[in-house]
């Protein structure tokens, strides 16, 4: 073998080796029915041991005895299959980051012919290595660009996080309105017995007919039916809260209400700064991410240095070559294409601040109103209408036993204390509702710990947020 075909040779192995050290491919299989088995299978003590060993909170968790409200939000937060592939998506900007200012990989040419004749050497070969140096600092702009741009996805998580935990705690105080008005009706269908069980007094007395009884009867399988479509809206709520939380329907999982912890945690602060707002939070970024693509189109004017290192053979000669260049030369184009662009899409995210901002305001001016209207009910309720219904019907039951046989008085005071008693239930569900929103409003009573997505990974692609209260 001639000496320049052993330098080809040479050539070629030595790039062959470079290429050894880049990723390779392998593929990953899903089975479809392995998944759905193992989330049949993760009933309630798999569930809270799975919690508690990735969990940073030094509270331990237990969905074994019940799921409370807190607990019920830890599990959404954690479980979730949306919130997890948003966790997942909001690794990419960090990987952006961590490769953005790599320069680029250098290029490799070669060429060669072969003369079909007798002289010494008759292959000619020419082989070149050029490196482009980014002179225009564009790397260093596409690393502030791809940490922006991860801040805006740790914003926008941190809202959908915190929407998810508002959405828990909404389902939660529904949960409990139907409860309470399932007890509601249960005790308006009782007095109706009491009063179908005095009816043959009243017929006795000649002041009721069998009629008036047949209405009464009607009245009360009428409230047994909505006792029964309010059985079903308890099982929905269930299904809609355990969808949220990431756990299996055909699991039977208990889950516990407390008033108290309700009023807990629905309850909005005083307002607070705009910046609280992830949904502001994440808009600025975007901002910034606009202006910085702004700048690095307008630093892509700039013009790298390209290098280039060659070495060959002709005719037996060995030849060394170099080579220096632009990438390009800001004569014609100058890039005004996309600095144009870069402006209005920066132009259109300072108006999506403006926007955003005055939205935010508007909807807390109307929580404001809402919950002002929502209290005033609720005292006026408590304070003024219970009480007389409840006077009504105790006075209807105190004259039917004293004689004084009034049917339609007495059928008349128990509906009134029903209707009333419902209409408060109503009312305190719409109080909760406005503090929700304006509590959502006000931005996460929690600090996100989302580690970066090669952290995520390891952590079986889940995490936990801190809760402060």
């Amino acid at each position: 073998m001639s000496a320049s075909i052993q330098r080809v040779w040479i050539l070629i192995c030595g790039s062959s080796l470079l290429l050894s050290g880049c990723a390779s491919y392998q593929e990953k299989q899903i089975d479809p029915k392995a998944i759905a088995l193992d989330w049949a299978n993760m009933g309630a003590k798999v569930a809270t041991q799975t919690l508690n060993s990735k969990s940073t909170d030094v509270k331990t968790y237990d969905l074994e005895d019940g799921i409370s409200l807190h607990e019920a939000e830890v599990t959404a937060l954690f479980y979730n299959p949306m919130i997890a592939s948003s966790r997942l998506r909001s690794g990419l900007p960090e990987v952006q980051r961590k490769y953005a200012k790599l320069w680029d990989d250098p290029e490799l040419d070669v060429d060669g012919e072969y003369f079909s004749s007798k002289q010494d050497d008759p292959l000619n070969y020419s082989g070149g290595l050029s490196l482009t140096i980014p002179l225009s600092g564009r790397l260093d702009i596409q690393k502030e660009v791809a940490e922006e741009t991860l801040n805006a996805k740790k914003a926008s998580l941190l809202a959908e996080e915190w929407a998810l935990v508002i959405e828990v705690r909404e389902r939660w105080v529904e949960r409990n309105f139907i409860l309470k008005k399932t007890r509601v009706l249960k005790e308006l269908i009782a007095d109706l017995e009491t009063a179908i069980k005095l009816v043959p007094h009243f017929r006795a007395a000649k002041v009721a007919t069998i009629v008036d009884e047949q209405n009464l009867l009607i009245e009360k399988e009428g409230l047994n039916d909505n006792l029964r479509q309010l059985q079903l809206e308890v099982q929905q709520n269930k299904l809609t809260l355990l969808s949220l939380m990431g756990l299996h329907p055909d699991i039977d999982w208990k889950l516990s209400v407390d008033e108290k912890e309700i009023e807990r945690v629905v309850v909005a602060e005083k307002e607070k700064d705009l910046l609280s707002n992830p949904e502001i939070q994440k808009i600025l970024s975007q901002y910034e991410v606009a202006q910085l693509r702004l700048k690095l189109a307008i630093r892509r004017q700039i013009p790298d240095l390209k290098l280039g290192l060659g070495a060959g053979a002709e005719e037996g000669t060995s030849l060394m070559a170099f080579g220096l260049g632009l990438s390009h030369l800001p004569f014609f184009n100058k890039n005004r294409l996309e600095i144009a662009e870069s402006k209005i899409e920066r132009e259109v995210q300072g108006k999506e601040i403006q926007k955003s901002i005055q939205s935010l305001l508007n909807k807390r001016a109307s929580a404001r109103e809402r919950l002002k209207i929502a209290e005033a009910r609720v005292q006026h309720m408590e304070t003024t209408l219970v009480p007389l219904v409840n006077k009504q019907l105790k006075d209807a039951m105190r004259l039917t036993k004293l004689g004084e046989l009034n049917i339609f008085l007495l059928v008349d005071a128990i509906q009134k204390k029903g209707e009333v008693k419902l209409s408060l239930i109503e009312t305190q569900v719409e109080k909760s509702y406005a503090h929700l929103q304006a509590l959502a409003l006000n931005g996460p009573t929690f600090t996100s710990s989302t580690p970066p997505a090669e952290k995520t990974q390891q952590n079986n692609e889940r995490s936990l947020n801190v809760y402060v209260y």
